[in-house]
């Protein structure tokens, strides 16, 4: 299994890969990609690469300061209760041939994401303009 997660803030997609630690919890992790939300095909681009960035067996951190300072850089907020008020999110899934995106609701910074898992979509080995074209169609089931 592959994930990563978009964000759409502001004008931007904001995308990283996860990666999954030796006791089974999934992590933001690089690379993080910042693109305009017009540029459909960057957008699908960008997923694939996120995904294809996704390893499991990392060793599971002792620290979690800093985790997501990536995503805040690239973003230019100081702090992710800023980032998460408004941002939407999708999580995508992938297992080398479908890629599943799950829209998501905000509780806002402190309550997380919760799946909308009956609004998912599900591609099989789209191109990147169509897999970028889906994600901007999931954002907008997101609350």
């Amino acid at each position: 299994m592959y994930k990563s997660t978009a964000y759409l803030f502001k004008e931007y997609v904001y995308i990283h890969s996860s990666n999954e630690t030796t006791a089974g919890v999934w992590l933001m992790s690089e690379p993080v990609y910042k693109v305009e939300k017009n540029d459909i095909e960057l957008i699908g681009v960008k997923i694939k690469e996120a995904l294809s960035s996704s390893k499991t067996g990392i060793p599971h951190p002792t620290n979690f300061k800093g985790l997501t300072d990536p995503l805040l850089n690239q973003a230019n907020v100081k702090s992710y209760n800023t980032f998460a008020k408004n941002a939407l999110c999708i999580s995508i899934n992938s297992d080398g041939q479908f890629i599943r995106l799950i829209p998501r609701v905000n509780n806002g910074p402190k309550g997380g994401y919760t799946a909308i898992e009956e609004q998912a979509e599900k591609l099989e080995n789209p191109d990147p303009k169509e897999l970028g074209e889906m994600i901007l169609k999931v954002f907008g089931y997101c609350k």
